[in-house]
């Protein structure tokens, strides 16, 4: 087997058991290519069997190669479950195919497992509403604030101005007292009569 132009031996991640064995493998999308090289036993020196092969969830069709081009390539395969197809047929009279198969997994990149695009939606939704809801707060209290000072401030004024009247008027009731005093002093008979 080999991954991205490099061979890979039984025991590291992508291959854990002998290919053999293995019933499933799986590989990144980070990947670009995979090639997987088959064989069987087969102890005639004139060999003239053939291979077929292919990788259901890509391409049902099956390729045919002759004994002497013994592995599959794929490059760029979406996310995804395949699996893949090795028939081989002896060249004799009764010719059984022999059909063998593996699974292959091709994980997606983190963001592109749709389970993990909805978590993180559901997440950053959730964080723009609590900070929209938070900067509604802020602004609020902001908001309460300034009115609450442009009220005060707008009381003090009108305290003065109440202030200011009641001054004035105590001005002209003092200065009216003073008139009227005058005004007797000045006319006694014409303010007896009213």
């Amino acid at each position: 087997m080999k991954v991205g132009n490099e061979e890979i031996f039984p025991g590291n991640e992508y291959l854990p058991l002998d290919i053999a064995v293995s019933k499933a493998i799986r590989i990144h999308e980070r990947e670009k290519s995979f090639s997987l090289e088959f064989s069987a036993l087969n102890y005639e020196s004139d060999n003239t069997a053939t291979y077929s092969y292919r990788l259901l969830g890509f391409d049902n069709r099956w390729i045919h190669v002759p004994a002497s081009r013994r592995f599959a390539t794929y490059t760029n395969l979406s996310p995804g479950n395949y699996t893949l197809q090795v028939k081989y047929t002896p060249y004799t009279p009764t010719g059984e195919d022999n059909i063998t198969e593996l699974e292959i997994t091709i994980q997606p990149y983190f963001l592109q497992d749709n389970l993990v695009f909805i978590l993180l939606v559901i997440i950053l939704a959730t964080f723009a509403t609590w900070q929209f809801y938070q900067w509604r707060i802020r602004s609020l209290k902001e908001q309460k604030a300034r009115l609450h000072q442009k009220v005060e401030q707008r009381t003090h004024e009108l305290k003065k101005q109440k202030q200011l009247l009641e001054e004035q008027t105590e001005e002209l009731s003092r200065q009216n007292r003073m008139l009227k005093q005058q005004n007797e002093k000045n006319y006694p008979a014409e303010s007896a009569a009213y």
